[in-house]
């Protein structure tokens, strides 16, 4: 989604991949939390709509709970870790290839970057590394009236689902919304 690195037409493309993709079945998205949350947490759930975002790595969805709390659940998509580690797999393969090619490895350490990604890609898949930088991020605008960040709702959070607080927003990019 960088136009300076890669290009206008091709981060148009790709910026598509953050909330436009086809969404998965929402039946799917709730027996993927209710396997998660287990039945006790599973009941707290009164609503869950239709996806609101589709994205590569997961679906959002509105929810209300039994205590009339509005949220949204982040669900990740079902069989991603299983792609990922094969995409993965396949990644660590080619940079074994492009390492021993003397004119594309000059200067640079391919399989290192593999890795590299591999830990990084890995960490997107535990939605609650997410969820300890979104509680943070709102511990650092508690006190600002201006600035609001939806709170985690940890007891209806794991690695496969991220529970926050509904707030109603507009994406940074849709400049005809926020004027």
């Amino acid at each position: 989604t960088r136009p300076d690195i890669v290009g206008e037409e091709l981060a148009d493309d790709l910026a598509k991949l953050q909330d436009k993709l086809p969404a998965f079945q929402t039946s799917e998205a709730k027996r993927i939390i209710k396997k998660e949350l287990g039945e006790k947490y599973y009941h707290d759930i009164i609503e869950l709509s239709e996806p609101i975002a589709a994205a590569s790595i997961a679906q959002v969805h509105r929810g209300t709970l039994i205590s009339g709390r509005k949220v949204i659940f982040k669900v990740q998509r079902p069989g991603l870790q299983t792609f990922f580690k094969l995409d993965l797999e396949v990644m660590q393969q080619v940079a074994k290839l492009l390492q021993k090619n003397k004119s594309f490895s000059k200067g640079r350490d391919w399989i290192e970057m593999a890795k590299e990604c591999k830990r990084v890609l890995l960490m997107e898949l535990d939605f609650r590394i997410e969820a300890e930088y979104a509680a943070r991020f709102r511990q650092q605008f508690l006190e600002d009236p201006y600035i609001k960040v939806p709170g985690v709702i940890w007891e209806l959070s794991t690695s496969k689902i991220l529970c926050l607080d509904y707030l109603p927003g507009i994406k940074i990019n849709d400049q005809e919304a926020i004027r």
